[in-house]
This record gives C-alpha cells, sequence and structure tokens, in this order.
C-alpha cells in the first residue's frame, strides 16, 4: 500500500492550526511581522512539518518551532541585504 502524504497550505494570517504546536508557531509567525512593520504578500509556505515561509514587504520570514518545547525561532531575509 502507498502511504499518502498531505501538505497544509495557510492562505493567510489568522490561519488555524491543527495542533497546539502549528498554532503557536502561526502566531508567533505573524507577531513577529508585526513587531517589524511587514505586511504579507506571500503567507504560509510550508517547508517542514515545523516551519513556516512569508514573503512580506521587507523580505522573507521563516520561522520554526521545536514541538517537544515549543521555542520559536525566527529568521529574517532582508530584500535590501
Amino acid at each position: 500500500m502507498t502511504k499518502k502524504s498531505y501538505v497544509t497550505f495557510y492562505c493567510a494570517p489568522g490561519a488555524s492550526g491543527v495542533t497546539p504546536s502549528e498554532d503557536k508557531m502561526l502566531r508567533a509567525h505573524e507577531a513577529e511581522a508585526a513587531s517589524h512593520g511587514a505586511e504579507f504578500g506571500n503567507y504560509g509556505k510550508v517547508i517542514g512539518q515545523n516551519c513556516i515561509l512569508s514573503k512580506t514587504s521587507i523580505g522573507i520570514l521563516e520561522t520554526q518551532i521545536h514541538p517537544t518545547t515549543m521555542t520559536v525561532s525566527h529568521h529574517w531575509k532582508r530584500y535590501d541585504d
């Protein structure tokens, strides 16, 4: 039997996650963008089970969460770099 894989697409800020860690990651992603005054252009490309990547008005924002510790980290790749 073939194992099926599923991908979740987040279409806009405010999207709900399936798990508490996913919800925390999404809210932290949105809060990080807001803290820098960034507006989302392309929200929520999933690049891993516990990682989200979005294009914003000031650069690309990557947010990761460790599902066990619930520790969130952010990495920015600014367009002016």
